[in-house]
Parts: C-alpha cells; structure tokens; sequence
C-alpha cells in the first residue's frame, strides 16, 4: 500500500467525434512537473500506471535504505 496521493493535471486538446478512444492531450505529474503527451486513452493510462509504478519502487528503496541505516 503506498501512503501518498499522485496528482495529475490532464489536458484534453482533441477527440475523434467517431471514436472516443482517439484522444490527444498531455499528462503532467504535479510533484515532478513532468509532463508527457498522449494520443489515445491506452497511452494516457499506460502513463498513469507507469509513473504509480515508479512511485511504488521509490518507496520501497526509501524502505530498504532506512533498515540500512538502522542496522549496527
């Protein structure tokens, strides 16, 4: 379980009328101001779901590094 909360800013700039998966926008990740483009609704969660996954291993090596410090 991660403890924080990811916040994003995503912005829309176009849809395909005809099919509402077709998308573009750019997706900003509020902590890092890291930004990325995407063209479809797969991309913009393939983003999302990478930067969750990043966050996850950065608090699992913060974890790890902590019992290495406690440890005589």
């Amino acid at each position: 379980m991660i403890n924080s909360m990811d916040t994003y800013i995503i912005r829309v700039y176009r849809r395909n009328p005809e099919d509402l998966r077709e998308l573009v926008g750019m997706v900003e990740v509020v902590e890092n101001q890291q930004k990325q483009p995407f063209r479809s609704y797969e991309e913009l969660w393939g983003i999302m779901a990478s930067e969750y996954a990043g966050a996850k291993r950065q608090c699992k090596k913060k974890k790890k590094e902590g019992k290495k410090e406690d440890a005589p």
